[in-house]
């Protein structure tokens, strides 16, 4: 068990600890699997999820059924706080009494920045869409409004007071305009840069 990557321990029905395999012991800031024996979980690097852990083993030994593939974080010697994926299931001796149980875990820590990455990656590509959506939808109703309005001056005497009012219509509608384009600018650079990102680029 000291070959696999995966941490194994056990414990008696008391939650102290007979055993472990060597990365077990490493990731509890001891040297040698043997510095475990006779330890609780109170002792390890990760004493402030100690209760948390232990009523989980509590519960597999109550009821004799096993939890898996169970979320958690943990504390490591260094301070740092990880993600775990666990697994517990009751040990049983020869006569099959309940004596223990028998644990492993992994960290998933990577595993679920990236995750976590990965949707919001996801939601910036969705706010992209939205915004070029959005913008190109009101840069046609833009287009008939500039267009409008410059036919409408064509039309006007150059004196008339409707003229001051198709010439604010039409500056405004310039304004929207460029509005309009630094959406569609930023539609297209959220797209830029998540097809990039998804190649590795």
């Amino acid at each position: 068990i000291n070959a696999i990557p995966v941490r194994v321990f056990w414990k008696d029905k008391n939650l102290v600890y007979l055993g472990c395999n060597a990365v077990f012991a490493r990731d509890a800031g001891f040297a040698d699997p043997k510095d475990i024996i006779g330890k609780d979980d109170s002792q390890m690097g990760w004493r402030d999820q100690a209760e948390k852990y232990r009523g989980d083993d509590r519960q597999v030994i109550e009821s004799g059924c096993s939890k898996l593939l169970i979320e958690e974080p943990q504390t490591t010697p260094e301070g740092n706080t990880i993600t775990l994926l666990s697994s517990k299931i009751p040990m049983r001796s020869s006569k099959g009494d309940i004596s223990g149980l028998l644990g492993t875990y992994m960290d998933i820590t990577e595993r679920k920045r990236l995750e976590t990455h990965l949707i919001q990656s996801q939601k910036m590509e969705t706010v992209g869409k939205l915004a070029g959506g959005i913008a190109h939808e009101f840069n046609s109703i833009l287009t008939a409004i500039i267009g409008q309005s410059e036919l409408l001056l064509g039309d006007l005497p150059a004196g008339s007071p409707l003229a001051k009012n198709a010439a604010e219509i039409s500056r405004a509608a310039d304004r929207a305009a460029v509005l309009t384009r630094q959406l569609l600018a930023y539609g297209d650079r959220k797209s830029t840069r998540l097809n990039s990102s998804h190649l590795g680029i």
